[in-house]
């Protein structure tokens, strides 16, 4: 399944990230972010072994709904970070900040499906319009006129994929379908219709002809072989 494939990935460079952010802000994040920016690891890891699990399992149901709500507990999670990190910075570190958001919103664009996507996209979004209404002063519009357009741009893209692997995923369906239904239609020819069947040759011939073919045009099949 692809979603748990993105899932070890994301969850790969999603830790490797959070470490680094953590030893670049960590004098600023005090308790609560130190505890959030152990959480996020945590769920990473706990996601990974869940995608294993599936790949093996193959419980492709199971593993959508729990990854559905780890994505959205990580994304509330790294939310939380980004605010925490962007109430303490100085000015001249809000270039990093304004980083990170772009990072986590561009993170998620691949996830399939278009569930799993909008369970991290909305928290860290939601959690970026915090940052920006309360924290990024003075109001710059041109860097949030960008960052709408980016978010926007990361939404029907994410939208866009999933419909193209839906659209690829529903043919694929349909091609197996037909390939069933002509691998059936095959078989029940080769069991009944056996009797009746015949060859030509080269010359337009009749070669290999069945009895009951023969005997229903009343030509034994000796004869049938001169034609």
């Amino acid at each position: 399944m692809l979603l748990a494939r993105i899932c070890r990935i994301y969850a790969l460079f999603g830790t490797f990230a959070d470490f680094l952010i953590f030893a670049d802000f960590r004098s600023e994040l005090g308790v609560t972010g130190g505890v959030a920016a152990i959480t996020i690891p945590v769920l990473y890891l706990w996601l990974a072994a869940r995608a294993r699990a599936m790949l093996v399992r193959n419980c492709t149901t199971a593993f959508l709904d729990a990854a559905v709500v780890t994505l959205a507990t990580v994304g509330a999670a790294w939310g939380y970070l980004l605010i925490i990190i962007a109430s303490a910075v100085l000015p001249d570190q809000r270039n990093a900040v304004g980083e990170i958001m772009i990072g986590l919103l561009a993170a998620i664009i691949i996830a399939v499906p278009f569930s799993a996507f909008l369970a991290f996209f909305v928290p860290v979004a939601l959690a970026d319009l915090v940052v920006f209404c309360f924290f990024f002063r003075p109001f710059d519009p041109y860097l949030t006129l960008c960052y709408s357009g980016f978010v926007l741009f990361t939404y029907v893209s994410s939208a866009l994929l999933n419909r193209l692997s839906l659209e690829r995923s529903v043919t694929r369906f349909r091609l197996q379908h037909q390939h069933e239904v002509t691998k059936l239609f095959l078989k029940n020819y080769t069991e009944n219709a056996t009797d009746w069947s015949w060859e030509l040759d080269a010359d337009l011939r009749f070669r290999n002809i069945s009895r009951r073919f023969a005997s229903a045009l009343r030509v034994v099949p000796p004869k049938m072989r001169q034609m």
